[in-house]
């Protein structure tokens, strides 16, 4: 990079401003203190570089801006975005481009717009190729492009020769369809990477080097990028990469090594990543944006601290490794053409992406997908053109031009690092200070008044990004100076955009630097209209100022009172006027529903809203945290016509505008909701709104946009669509659909967008809700799992009146958590399904009514579990939970103001007076209190007034009594009167009469009173009853008879019993009132122990075995022979269930042998038959008999007899020709050759199920070799093709094919006759042979 950094020789004169401290400690430049300084070339060195340093090409695509991305392929023409599995439909089916693509007019155009390089999806996941690659036909030739004689990788290369726009590849290292994706062995079935038959490596590197190695593919034959996308799809995970491989051939082709300048850029390469992603799709950079990041080339691994907004990697101030970051983002909602997401996005969107992108020190990479037709939309290239001239026209004038520019400092006094250098329009040249100093100002004297509205600054990055905060300010007439805007990082750019300004002077401080810093550029400009802050209020409405005071012509506001205007860049337009209690501002309108627009504030208050003179509302403005322009009030919908809206303050009131509706009733178009967070694997439905008017059909269409959540998050291709409301029609309802994601990736996010209203209907102000997907795999949320556990632990049971089962099932649920939390294979996952359960139950807890006290008992009812009813507050008034770190419960009831009610369903025992103490704040005094009224259907009303001091700060008690006028539920009510109510944490209540009538116990039950545990079910739940249900003392005692068998837990309405080991135990419940005992006999079964029992069983009777049927009757062997198989086929597998029935089976039926006398003996029936399916046909085997000898195999097909299809001496056979599609069973008879002895019954049959035998199987002599086609056989995973030089063979397998595949051809068949055959394969079954098909092969 000769010559980037060569310093300005000639002789400049600047002015150096000596320097002052005002009181805030900001710098400013003293009156009359300036001198003017000659700075000369002085050979003052240069700073030395900091950090990691960006490469040339790196330096060039940060400079360059934008970038342009191209995905097409068959999901263009399938209507899909992300990986998609094909099956064995030919190219031809996926992939149908009839028209030539339009690959010159849509270069031109992304060239015509700057966009400096485009990058095209030479292969995405599908595997499909867009170029004619010798390595597979899934490609555009096989799919009959040009009668398979077009490149479309080639065409575009061609035009971006032409107009010299440079080329990045992507080519997706995930290949659905490539047979070699993942670890199978020769005969297709998976395996480990040491095994694999196929190397997926070699074929992904031999594509890189057809593309990378050849003239006709890149701009004039080179690609400055490699996109290797790292998108895996569920279960693709089973192939890992060689990228050291894949980075080398790179290289020798696109880098050093291939004579370029510099290395070829790399994204998705693990460590050797030099360009990154900026962790979503949404176009958008964190505030906070470091060129750099942290690389172990040892461990391959790469960390760009994916911390900030919108999953956004911040990359890292010390970081070892520049890499750049990079934008990606659709111009349309997909990466995909198609008839649902074609829709460009508009100009504030568009506009968005770049301020938040190329201004945050990245670069945009915005997708144009071509469509079917292999063009692009016109309205697509149209936005795209627009976009571009927005951003040449907004940045062509640098209103700083001629600006005198001062410094605090200038390094070595030397001309080479002159303020003035900032507007020379050169990125080589920069203003710098001394080594050490890592805070200075530029101030920028306009020469005259200037409205902008951006400011830009860049960093010296070829030296290093080193800036970490700073702040721009304007002054305007000497007045004081005001701030534009501040941030962190600056690096190749930095944006700073708000509201326009009128401004002569600006200065940007940097306020902190890791070295001293390097600013190369600085820019003063006013956007173009579609780059300006967008307004908040929708472009179709009527937008009224409050500087519009001119209401002659039916529209504008009138002032009456001290109204005070004030001005920046934070309010609409930049205009706000505010005034307090007694002043009235006048609104008038033509139209049928209004809304304010103003300043919330904790100073700011109330005001009464009249339209056409009549009172319809107040508004309340306060707010705990300061907010300019936002909506402050919404009118109801109103007549068409002229109206006028009068606001009379009674507190601080700020205005800034008001937005007008008037389209014929036909209303507005918006979310109800503007934020929606979901878990993973879920489905939400969301409201969208037609308000202000429902006059007939109008329509609008939703979209989605990946951000940090992608294609795999969520269902991209289900949420978008058309939503139609008929005349009168004001709600509908979409759905919004998450998928699971096994990996812990934190929190994820994506947008769905309301776009095009049609029918007269306007979108409103919510056209955009954020969806959040949480992270049910993160560490993080346990301590929510564990909030909730802990609360449920404390639950006081007494206070609600459900019935025993719910507060059991709340109690089981809670163990059951806190157990698992504790188990070692604990998943954060599982926990959170199992607290969703514990919250169901909580919730059906907390709707029922609170039980009042009886006897002594005192409880404590937290505010918040009151019902809140605000329906009697004027607006803005309304009743709400506020936190609160020192209330009882961490939360309170708060603006409890006149009108509002809270109330406590419950139910008591029997009528009376109850004490209660209100634990309160209030910031009365005695000369105007607040008041506690309290009131209820079966409640004396009465009141209290309660005081506090000012500013409410302190917690105090009031006590009083209500009086209970009957047993049975009830409601207990306070209402804030004229008083207002105070401020509420708590009540405790308790009895005033204390005496309880004793009502004893007269029995106890165990439910259920016998219980078997085992390894499966090792724990289980006792519930006991006492009779009864109102008895006074419910207190038990409970214990285990054997505590090392079974050990008991007691719970608050359950019993959990713990087998230990084998063995037996009672479980013993006594009461504490009248000694009554109710007993559960456990049994506990270990499977462990009981397949030793099994064992010893099996090796009891083996003589027995051994010895044959003997003199046995054939009765009592058949049923003894059949335990005995039985046991013997156990496999561990069983439960413990189980395995004691098999050995109860086997000795029960070992007892009931009954011998006959002078008998022929049958020979023992053949044992253990299996039947497993070779590629070569059946082997059936089984255990040799005592004294046969011989043995005939039997098969039949399912439903017919069995046919005998051999006698063999040994105990295996192999079946040459079974039959294919069908499940066949094989039997053995041993065959006695002595007169003792008669045949053995037939055995027990095993069967195997095969696939059918390949239909239309052909082969045929084609140039080079031998092509074999056929037919899918359903279900078969693999096809195997059988070679042999003679017909009888012998045949070896020279492919394996996946199911997607019915053709192959032979490359390396030898010159003469060859025989083959094809095998279909599914799971661990072989279908039979098909018929010999022979080719005679030339070469």
């Amino acid at each position: 990079m000769k010559g980037r950094m060569k310093k300005i020789s000639a002789c400049l004169l600047a002015v150096v401003a000596a320097v002052g401290m005002t009181g805030n400690g900001d710098f400013a430049y003293a009156q009359g203190s300036e001198r003017a300084l000659e700075l000369r070339d002085n050979g003052t060195a240069a700073p030395e570089p900091w950090g990691a340093l960006p490469s040339p090409n790196q330096y060039d695509y940060q400079k360059e801006e934008l970038a342009a991305f191209c995905h097409f392929g068959p999901n263009t023409y399938e209507n899909v975005e992300w990986g998609e599995h094909y099956g064995d439909r030919h190219p031809s089916e996926i992939f149908r481009l009839e028209k030539d693509f339009d690959a010159d007019r849509i270069v031109k155009a992304m060239k015509d717009a700057g966009f400096k390089k485009l990058i095209i999806t030479a292969k995405h996941h599908d595997g499909f190729c867009l170029w004619n690659s010798e390595y597979t036909d899934y490609n555009v030739a096989e799919a009959g492009y040009k009668n398979g004689e077009g490149d479309v990788l080639a065409e575009i290369s061609a035009a971006c020769t032409k107009y010299d726009l440079n080329m990045g590849l992507y080519l997706s290292p995930w290949d659905i369809h490539e047979p070699s994706y993942g670890y199978y062995d020769a005969d297709g079935n998976p395996t480990t990477k040491e095994n694999d038959a196929l190397d997926y490596n070699v074929f992904y590197n031999n594509q890189l080097k057809e593309i990378l190695g050849s003239d006709k593919y890149g701009n004039n034959g080179h690609f400055v990028e490699v996109w290797m996308d790292g998108a895996k799809g569920s279960g693709a995970n089973a192939q890992e990469y060689d990228f050291q491989t894949w980075f080398e051939t790179i290289q020798k082709y696109e880098g050093k090594e291939g004579g370029y300048e510099d290395d070829c850029m790399l994204f998705g390469a693990e460590a050797y990543t030099t360009v990154r992603w900026i962790g979503n799709e949404l176009g958008l950079a964190n505030e906070e944006t470091w060129s750099k990041s942290r690389v172990n080339y040892d461990a391959n691994t790469i960390d760009s601290n994916r911390t900030g907004t919108d999953g956004t990697t911040v990359g890292y101030a010390d970081g070892n490794q520049w890499t750049v970051p990079e934008a990606d983002a659709r111009i349309t909602s997909g990466w995909f053409w198609g008839p649902s997401k074609k829709t460009p996005k508009s100009m504030q969107e568009l506009s968005k992406m770049y301020f938040n992108s190329v201004g945050h020190n990245a670069v945009l990479l915005l997708n144009i997908p071509p469509n079917t037709d292999g063009t692009v939309d016109e309205e697509i290239l149209e936005r795209m053109s627009e976009f571009g001239d927005n951003v040449k026209n907004s940045f062509a004038n640098n209103l700083a031009k001629g600006a005198v520019v001062t410094a605090t400092e200038v390094r070595g006094n030397d001309t080479a690092f002159a303020p003035s250098n900032v507007l020379d329009g050169s990125d080589e040249t920069y203003w710098t200070m001394e080594d050490g100093t890592t805070t200075g100002t530029l101030t920028l004297d306009l020469g005259g008044i200037k409205r902008f509205d951006m400011v830009t600054i860049e960093e010296a990055i070829l030296l290093g990004q080193r800036i970490k905060s700073f702040r721009v300010e304007y002054q305007l007439n000497g007045g004081e100076w005001k701030e534009f805007a501040s941030g962190t990082t600056i690096g190749a750019k930095r944006i700073c955009r708000t509201m326009a300004v009128r401004a002569d002077k600006i200065r940007i401080h940097i306020t902190d630097s890791h070295a001293v810093p390097l600013i190369s550029e600085v820019g003063v400009y006013k956007a173009t209209k579609d780059f300006e802050i967008p307004s908040p209020i929708p472009d179709e409405m009527e937008k009224i100022l409050i500087t519009d005071t001119d209401d002659s012509d039916g529209s504008g506001f009138t002032f009456t009172g001290s109204w005070k205007n004030e001005t920046g860049n934070q309010f609409i337009d930049g205009v706000c006027t505010w005034a307090g209690s007694g002043a009235k501002a006048s609104l008038k309108f033509t139209g049928h529903k209004v809304w304010l627009f103003g300043t919330k504030d904790p100073n700011h208050g109330t005001a009464d809203i009249y339209i056409d003179g009549t009172k319809v509302g107040s508004m309340n403005t306060s707010a705990s945290v300061r907010e300019t322009g936002h909506l402050i009030y919404e009118s109801v919908d109103l007549e068409p016509g002229e109206h006028t809206l009068e606001v009379r303050n009674t507190g601080t009131i700020g205005l800034n505008a008001a937005a007008v509706l008037n389209n014929d009733q036909k209303g507005i178009i918006q979310f109800e909701e503007t934020k929606l967070t979901m878990e993973e694997d879920a489905e939400e439905y969301v409201v969208v709104k037609r308000i202000g008017g429902s006059k007939g059909r109008v329509t609008a269409v939703y979209e989605n946009n990946p951000g940090s959540a992608v294609q795999g998050n969520y269902d991209v291709d289900g949420i978008q669509g058309e939503i139609v409301f008929e005349n009168g029609e004001t709600e509908k309802e979409i759905p919004i659909r998450t998928k699971r994601d096994i990996e812990v990736k934190g929190n994820l996010n994506f947008t769905v967008d309301l776009t095009n209203a049609t029918g007269g209907a306007f979108l409103g102000f919510q056209t955009g809700m954020s969806v959040t997907i949480r992270d049910m795999d993160d560490p993080e949320r346990l301590n929510e799992i564990r909030e909730l556990l802990e609360e449920c632990k404390a639950l006081d049971y007494d206070r609600y009146v459900n019935e025993v089962e719910e507060k059991i099932e709340v109690e089981k649920l809670t163990y059951d958590l806190d157990r698992y939390l504790k188990s070692e294979n604990m998943e954060v996952a599982t926990a959170l399904n199992k607290m969703w359960q514990l919250s169901a139950a909580r919730e059906k807890l907390d709707d029922s009514y609170f039980v009042m006290p009886v006897g002594v008992q005192v409880k404590t009812v937290e505010a918040e579990s009151f019902v809140l009813d605000a329906s009697g507050a004027e607006a803005g008034n309304e009743v709400r939970i506020t936190e609160k770190a020192n209330a009882s419960g961490g939360k309170e009831v708060n603006w409890f103001e006149t009108g509002n009610r809270i109330y406590l369903p419950f139910t008591a025992s029997s009528a009376g007076k109850y004490k209660v103490t209100a634990t309160y704040r209030s910031g009365r005094g005695e000369n105007r209190p607040n008041a506690l009224e309290w009131s209820g259907s079966t409640i004396t009303s009465g009141s209290l007034d309660v005081t506090g001091e000012e500013g409410a700060a302190e917690y105090h008690t009031a006590e009083f009594e209500i009086q209970v006028n009957q047993p049975g539920r009830g409601e207990l009510i306070f209402t804030a009167s004229e008083k207002g109510g105070p401020v509420l944490d708590k009540f405790v209540i308790e009895c005033v009469d204390k005496t309880v009538e004793e009502e004893p116990v007269t029995g106890i039950e165990l439910d259920p009173s016998v219980l078997t545990l085992t390894d499966e079910e090792n724990s289980a739940y006792l519930k006991w009853i006492i009779s009864p249900l109102d008895a006074t003392n419910l207190n038990v005692e409970v214990e285990s008879s054997n505590e090392e068998v079974v050990s008991v837990e007691k719970g608050k309405y359950f019993i959990i019993v713990t087998g230990l080991k084998s063995g037996t135990a009672d479980i013993i419940v006594k009461t504490e009132d009248g000694d009554k005992t109710a007993v559960c006999s456990v049994i506990v079964l270990r499977k462990e122990t009981e397949k030793k029992n099994l064992d010893t069983a099996v090796s009891e009777v083996k003589d027995i075995i051994g010895a044959g049927q003997g003199d046995f009757t054939k009765e009592s062997w058949d049923v003894f022979w059949n335990a005995y198989q039985n046991a013997l086929a156990a496999t561990g597998n069983e439960t413990a269930h189980e395995l004691q029935e098999l050995i109860g089976k086997l000795q029960e039926a070992r007892s009931k042998l009954v011998k006959e006398i002078n008998k022929v003996v049958p020979l023992g029936i053949p044992a253990n038959v299996k039947a497993v399916s070779k590629m070569t046909g059946v082997e059936i085997s089984f255990a040799p008999v005592q004294n046969a000898s011989s043995y005939e195999i039997y098969r039949s097909v399912k439903g017919a007899a069995p046919v005998k299809i051999a006698t063999v001496n040994q105990s295996s056979y192999l079946d040459e020709q079974p039959v294919g599609g069908k499940t066949l069973t094989y039997t053995v008879v041993a065959v006695s050759g002595q007169s003792a002895y008669t045949n053995s019954a037939i055995s027990a049959g095993a069967s195997v199920t095969l696939p059918k035998t390949v239909s239309k199987f052909k082969a045929k002599a084609v140039k080079g070799g031998a092509k074999i086609t056929f037919k899918k056989v359903k279900g078969a995973k693999n096809y195997i093709i059988l070679r042999a030089t003679k017909k009888n063979g012998p045949y070896k397998k020279i492919k394996t094919l996946k199911a997607k595949q019915t053709s192959y051809t032979d490359k390396k068949a030898k010159k003469g006759f060859n025989y083959y055959k094809v095998v279909a394969k599914k799971g661990k079954t072989y279908s039979p042979a098909t018929k010999t098909k022979k080719v005679k092969v030339k070469k």
